[in-house]
């Protein structure tokens, strides 16, 4: 069992990637996307929350079910890492997968052979996109718009 007691608390100190933080800020909030895959095309929503004091910011990914709902099919962290001197992105997927991508800039993004492009359009829309996967010609794009 965790105890805690109000003797001494304070506000936490900020993490110390806070700063390279500030740059994904914007995307806290809930989006709705449109997603273009290998010639087809579906939906998707995003929530995102900053979490652990800033350092990181928790994604959650979803896609119409059966039921006329949404299922959860991902959940991510995003966050940067100072000694590496580089954004990260992991997390689990529905069926077992994982994704485990860097970047310097948050902009364009590697996981193995795989480079995506992440591009602002402005705090309430973006934009990813990619001209192959696994090594092979493959085309994507999702668009996603702020609703809240």
């Amino acid at each position: 069992m965790l105890l805690s007691s109000p003797v001494g608390a304070s506000a936490a100190p900020a993490p110390p990637n806070a700063a390279q933080m500030q740059k994904l800020e914007y995307l806290v909030g809930t989006w709705t996307c449109e997603v273009k895959a290998g010639g087809q095309v579906g939906s998707a929503h995003e929530k995102f929350e900053s979490t652990f004091r800033g350092a990181w910011l928790l994604e959650t990914e979803s896609v119409p079910g059966s039921d006329g709902g949404f299922v959860d099919i991902a959940k991510h962290y995003t966050g940067y890492d100072t000694a590496k001197k580089q954004y990260v992105h992991l997390g689990p997927n529905f069926d077992g997968t994982y994704e485990v991508a860097t970047s310097a800039d948050a902009a364009v993004w590697h996981s193995g052979t795989d480079a995506v492009a992440f591009t602002k359009v402005s705090n309430d829309r973006y934009t990813m996109s990619a001209n192959e996967m696994d090594g092979k010609p493959f085309s994507f794009l999702k668009t996603c718009n702020r609703t809240s």
